[in-house]
């Protein structure tokens, strides 16, 4: 390794070509999934803990121009954040340029070019200035928001990459992977601010929402979000962290019945049955076809305990596996409410469509359940 005349580490005078794969202790890198501005991305396992990681190299060019300190030192800064929407990072390696994170398959805004329902949207909002606003506590701004940038798991939860990325001398980052999502006051070489990055946001958002599904007041924030002068964007970055939430309080409990319903209305799953419970993609045409036409067992729905619940509005896929001359029942339906409580976790579901005689069925097994407990 060498060192420049500004004392920064710079690139081997060897390089080994940009396809080679990275060396690094501890983990077996798989193959390469991305190739950006700035960075390659590595699809790799942590050997110790058996975990997939995501691993991001410099780019060599830019290693040597003299980026490899900043680049290791924005992965270090990164892991200190301690926030659910942060993506997390696990290890840097600077001799090889290169930082270890989260890996986040397929689900980034910029995947599969994803349509958000009004849901998403508002979970993406909320997730991501909740994220920044620490950044933009400090009066920076994130600055390269892209679709590319922003993840959405099938949980709900949101994750934002690419903090701390290498600042010029008037603080402005350096590098935007794509200047459609960049504000106008940063292409025109000025800095910026939180208001920078709600303009990105809002460019992120026009984009992935579909027409039909934004409502009058998403739509007006998001035009207001993407103005061309600074000042009209927003008061503070409180009060656009505020609408996000409110709004997304409002969309939920729309999806979700006015008041939450208690637990007990839901036909509770048994532990000892098992329940294969996956996400579903779904348009917002189709999600609003599937709200219009949904059907309870019993009550409301059914309450499935699992570990890590996913977010209300989710449409779900659900494969019960019963015993004997019952046979499976397959099924899809909507998550209405969710509980995070450490001795009742878990989702309540009301059914859309289910198998033929899939409901009777669902109901006499689990009551075949309950005289089964009964009588041990």
């Amino acid at each position: 390794m060498t060192m420049d005349e500004k004392g920064k580490r710079s690139a081997p005078m060897t390089e080994r070509p940009a396809d080679e794969p990275p060396r690094l202790r501890g983990i077996d890198i798989i193959r390469m999934r991305h190739r950006g501005r700035r960075s390659d991305w590595f699809e790799g396992v942590q050997t110790m803990l058996a975990r997939t990681v995501a691993v991001k190299r410099l780019r060599v060019d830019l290693a040597a121009a003299g980026f490899a300190d900043s680049f290791i030192e924005a992965g270090r800064r990164a892991a200190e954040i301690v926030h659910p929407s942060s993506l997390p990072v696990y290890n840097v390696f600077p001799e090889q340029n290169c930082i270890v994170m989260e890996w986040c398959p397929d689900q980034s805004l910029g995947g599969k070019s994803r349509v958000l329902s009004t849901l998403d949207a508002l979970r993406v909002g909320a997730g991501v200035f909740d994220c920044l606003a620490g950044l933009h506590a400090t009066g920076r701004c994130h600055g390269n928001l892209f679709p590319g940038n922003v993840f959405l798991l099938p949980s709900g939860w949101i994750r934002v990459d690419d903090f701390f990325q290498p600042a010029s001398g008037a603080g402005r980052p350096l590098f935007a992977d794509d200047s459609r999502y960049v504000a106008p006051e940063l292409l025109a070489g000025g800095c910026g601010d939180w208001r920078s990055d709600l303009f990105s946001l809002g460019a992120i958002l026009r984009e992935a929402l579909a027409p039909e599904a934004a409502g009058d007041r998403l739509s007006a924030a998001i035009g207001a979000f993407l103005s061309a002068a600074p000042e009209r964007r927003g008061a503070s970055p409180a009060a656009a962290l505020q609408f996000f939430k409110a709004s997304l309080r409002r969309e939920e409990n729309r999806l979700g019945g006015s008041t939450p319903r208690p637990q007990r209305q839901y036909r509770r799953i048994p532990a000892e049955m098992s329940v294969q419970v996956k996400r579903r993609s779904a348009t917002p045409v189709e999600t609003a076809a599937i709200l219009s036409k949904i059907r309870d067992i019993g009550e409301n729905g059914v309450f499935v305990g699992v570990p890590d619940p996913l977010a209300v509005g989710s449409i779900v896929e659900l494969d019960f596996e019963l015993r004997g001359d019952y046979g499976n029942i397959h099924a899809f339906g909507v998550v209405r409410w969710r509980s995070e409580a450490q001795a009742a976790s878990g989702m309540g579901v009301q059914f859309v469509e289910v198998d033929d005689d899939g409901v009777e069925k669902l109901r006499n097994y689990m009551r075949l359940m309950r005289t089964e407990r009964k009588e041990k």
